[in-house]
């Protein structure tokens, strides 16, 4: 009893270390003057008279990119390799010293948000603990007697752990790693439109940024985009883990945005290299089929949370993920009619962008999000 007192005290230390600090991270995100930002720093290319290209081994390159996907993919993903930047993409020396000035109002907030993910409730320790005994408790007696092994030794070893402990493994800081990536997922977008804005800047100064800087942060562009996607995908896989219903559909929504946006940046880097022309049929099919794609994910979302939470269906679901699908929906609507006339297509504005995921509500005493009024 004093052993279970003693778990339930550390476990509730832990959610309110991992409350009070996800609160840190929001508070500081909505801090952050993203436009300030970019002033800065489009000034700062502005000054840049020449650049010198660094010496990189491509094969390091490629494995410190892996090595950030391959971490833990039980884990959200460190955000922290935005501070060492340098050690995956090997920009100018002059654009990387740029960088590092502007990412410098963002070192703390990556620290606190990694702080958070890295996280372990007590329950999860002492659960993990017992389950590798009773797990590698299996395998050594099936082991010593082989004749009477089953054929599946892993599998059977970790069905009769399970077993044997007779309690589920704990997901209390589950709850807390889907809000992680959420703000996460915030930041990168934040970072994605700072990238952006510098590769807009340095294209209008061709005489100074060469077409291998270009491409390496067309390449950084879409590595962020990437990033967006796993974590999308990781935090659906722990919300569906843990049953959570209603984090499930935000995890949609938030896929949904990142794919529309992946499709933008194709566009505008098209643009950019003047073969948006030659590529517009081509990119036209695709943008029907993604857009069909997506009301279908829309669809199929909407079916499978009303069946688990019927009750939400008046309010919760309209509120945070169909009325805020609906502005995708339009924006996919904008894009394909765009590339079948061969019109100019212009993505929404920032804010309006924005709209989409601010309308969370990153308060740990609820899972019910607002629209905010930003």
């Amino acid at each position: 009893m004093y052993k279970a007192a003693d778990l339930d005290i550390l476990e509730k230390n832990v959610i309110s270390r991992m409350t009070q600090g996800l609160s840190v991270v929001q508070r500081n995100l909505d801090g952050l003057d993203k436009q300030a930002i970019i002033a800065v720093m489009v000034q700062a290319i502005g000054q840049v008279t020449s650049t010198v290209a660094q010496v990189s081994n491509f094969k390091q390159l490629q494995q410190a990119r892996r090595s950030i996907f391959n971490d833990n993919p039980e884990l959200p993903i460190d955000c922290t390799f935005f501070n060492n930047l340098d050690r995956i993409f090997p920009f100018s020396m002059q654009m990387s010293k740029v960088w590092k000035t502007t990412m410098r109002p963002f070192s703390k907030l990556l620290m606190d948000l990694s702080k958070v993910v890295k996280t372990r409730p007590a329950h999860t320790h002492a659960w993990e603990s017992a389950f590798t005994y009773l797990y590698n408790q299996e395998v050594e007696r099936a082991a010593a007697n082989p004749d009477r092994a089953p054929r599946n030794i892993h599998e059977y070893a970790s069905r009769v752990a399970r077993l044997t402990l007779g309690q589920p493994q704990p997901r209390a800081d589950r709850r807390f790693l889907v809000e992680a990536i959420w703000a996460a997922l915030t930041l990168r977008f934040m970072v994605l439109d700072i990238a952006e804005a510098a590769m807009e800047e340095m294209g209008k100064r061709g005489e100074v940024f060469s077409k291998e800087e270009m491409a390496m942060w067309a390449q950084f562009v879409s590595f962020i985009l990437r990033t967006c996607s796993e974590d999308a995908a990781r935090g659906h896989t722990i919300a569906s883990a843990s049953q959570s219903r209603r984090q499930m559909t935000v995890l949609r929504r938030w896929s949904l945005h990142i794919d529309l946006r992946r499709f933008q940046t194709k566009i505008a880097m098209l643009r950019r290299v003047d073969q948006l022309t030659d590529k517009r049929q081509e990119l036209f099919k695709e943008a029907e089929k993604r857009h069909a794609d997506a009301r279908l994910q829309v669809q199929d979302t909407v079916q499978a949370h009303l069946i688990a939470l019927p009750r939400d269906q008046d309010e919760w679901l309209p509120v945070n993920f169909v009325n805020l699908c609906s502005s995708i929906d339009e924006e996919w609507t904008s894009i394909v009619n765009s590339l079948r006339s061969g019109t100019f297509y212009e993505p929404v504005s920032l804010e309006e962008k924005l709209a989409v995921i601010k309308a969370m509500d990153f308060s740990m005493s609820m899972l019910v999000l607002r629209v905010s009024s930003g």
